[in-house]
Parts: C-alpha cells; structure tokens; sequence
C-alpha cells in the first residue's frame, strides 16, 4: 500500500509540474507575441514621427525659400524705386551716365543750331517749377528713414557702400 500511494503520490506531482511546465510555456508564447506587438507599434510610431519630421523640414524649408524670395523681390523693388528716383532713372545694369537728352530739331544745323528762318533754337531744360518738384521727388524718395531692423548684415554693407559711392 505504501508503494501504490507513493507512486500515486509521484503522479500527481509529476501531473502537476507538468501543467505548471506548461502554464509557463504558454506565458512564455503569450509574452513573447506581446513584445513581437509591441516592438511592431514601436516601429510604427518611430515611422510616423520621422515622417512627420520629415513633412516639417520640408515645410520649413519651403516656407523658407517663400520668404527669401519674397526678401529678394522687395529689396528689387526698392533698388528700382530707388534707381527711378534719379532723374533720367540709372536701372539696374545699365552704367551711369548722362542723366539728359538732346532732341535736335528737323531743321536744325549742326554746326551752328539755325533753323531755316535763321533763328537760334533756345531750348531750355525742365522749367523751375519742373525742377522744384523733381527736387521734391527724389529728396523724399533719398531722405526716407532706412529700417536696418530688418535688414540682414549683408544688405546693411551693400546699403553702406551704395550711399558711399553716390557721395
């Protein structure tokens, strides 16, 4: 009887570690597919966030060259603003030069400017008046305040040196 109930005793531990054996396996499996899950949304969270870094650099960059640009057409139209201010209007590329002109009439001779009733042609400039508003216009458009707040170090030199070379 000893032997029958030692060797039931013997099964049932036997049953039991083996059902424990496997409990423990299974939990194994279990947790071995939640990191495999975990590790796979890990993944997908890391993608998404570098592809939503992505789209902002990109952004940035975009809004970036917008503003540059925008910078540089200002800076042109102010530059041809500038440019237009001088009487006869040196644009850009062009060189610096007479700021007049010299109409010569039909009739006119070269040599001495008679027309064929003998007469001298008296042509005068712009009158004063002309001249006054002229004064006017490009001393508003000269003597404007420069806002160097917003002005990048570069165009701050490039300004110094233009106002230095017209002097």
């Amino acid at each position: 009887m000893a032997l029958t109930d030692f060797e039931e005793k013997r099964r049932q531990e036997k049953d039991q570690m083996d059902n424990e054996l496997s409990e423990l396996r299974e939990r194994q499996i279990r947790r071995k597919e939640e990191r495999k899950q975990e590790e796979a949304e890990m993944a997908a969270r890391r993608r998404q966030d570098e592809e939503r870094r992505r789209k902002d650099e990109e952004e940035r960059k975009a809004k970036a060259e917008v503003d540059k640009t925008k910078r540089e057409e200002d800076k042109r139209k102010r530059q041809q603003m500038m440019a237009g201010a001088f009487v006869g209007g040196v644009g850009e590329g062009t060189p610096p030069g007479r700021n007049f002109v010299v109409n010569k009439s039909e009739g006119a001779d070269e040599a001495g400017q008679k027309t064929e009733s003998g007469g001298s042609i008296l042509r005068k400039g712009p009158s004063k008046a002309q001249q006054e508003e002229a004064k006017r216009n490009y001393m508003s458009i000269v003597n404007r305040p420069v806002d160097v707040s917003n002005m990048l170090p570069n165009d701050i030199k490039a300004k110094i040196k233009q106002l230095h070379a017209r002097i």
